[in-house]
């Protein structure tokens, strides 16, 4: 069988309403991206903390995989730059799925292993020219993220999501094929991944790191290690003031 993966990703402060109603209209385009392929989508990951959601297509037709992903990326595109669709049949659904763009979501990702897109509100914008009111989204560059790794997946990609150390955001990162062994021992630790960086034209923040170059997994302080720092402090006596002892830290 062969399987493949889509993403949903709202940036922001979504409410409840909002995910459902993008939820329900991202589902109406990749069904009708599938037309009548008989192509199973399940849940492959909900990202905690960040409005992410992945399904998985599992069918054993791979052009009609490839039809579905390659048309919710042009879907993603049009909207971006024309904020309307060519194709009416996906005029309802796209709409509604832009329609929640507000201050609570300034901007909505879709999202497929080979290619991603962003669409944002134009007041959103911050990498333009304040003049322009034009979304700017810049290609991905070489870089590095710290954060920590929750979630690995080779259910249609060998992906796994790190939660950045600044903004505690899911970011999806994308494996080659042959480089599983660069996750031996990964879950759960903070590591800084290097590759191609993809982000978000009105935050800034990483959100999708590609042709993951390294992962460097860092050591994090072990329960009790604050003892080692015992004697820094070897000059004061242990009948001393506190006063006294401020009193000389602030001198000194």
């Amino acid at each position: 069988m062969d399987k493949a993966t889509v993403t949903l990703a709202l940036d922001g402060r979504p409410t409840l309403g909002d995910y459902v109603l993008a939820l329900a209209k991202f589902k109406d385009l990749v069904d009708l991206s599938s037309g009548d392929s008989d192509i199973t989508w399940e849940i492959d990951g909900l990202e905690m903390g960040s409005t992410v959601t992945t399904a998985v297509g599992i069918t054993d037709d791979a052009e009609a995989l490839r039809r579905v992903t390659s048309g919710l990326i042009e879907v993603g595109r049009q909207l971006r730059d024309q904020g309307s669709v060519s194709n009416p049949l996906y005029g309802p659904a796209a709409q509604g799925l832009i329609g929640i763009l507000n201050g609570r979501v300034p901007s909505i990702r879709i999202e497929t292993e080979q290619d991603e897109v962003t669409i944002a509100s134009v007041g959103a914008a911050v990498s333009a020219p304040p003049s322009s009111g034009e979304i700017v989204e810049f290609g991905p560059t070489l870089g590095a993220v710290e954060g920590r790794i929750q979630t690995l997946s080779n259910r249609g990609s060998l992906r796994f999501t790190l939660y950045d150390l600044l903004f505690d955001k899911a970011v999806s990162c994308y494996l080659q094929p042959g480089q599983e062994d660069m996750m031996r021992d990964a879950w759960g630790r903070v590591a800084i991944v290097e590759g191609l960086v993809r982000r978000d034209p009105v935050s800034g923040r990483p959100t999708i790191i590609r042709q993951v170059s390294n992962i460097d997994l860092r050591e994090e302080g072990r329960p009790g290690a604050w003892r080692t720092a015992a004697g820094v402090l070897h000059l004061i006596g242990e009948d001393e003031p506190s006063e006294v002892t401020i009193r000389r830290l602030r001198d000194a």
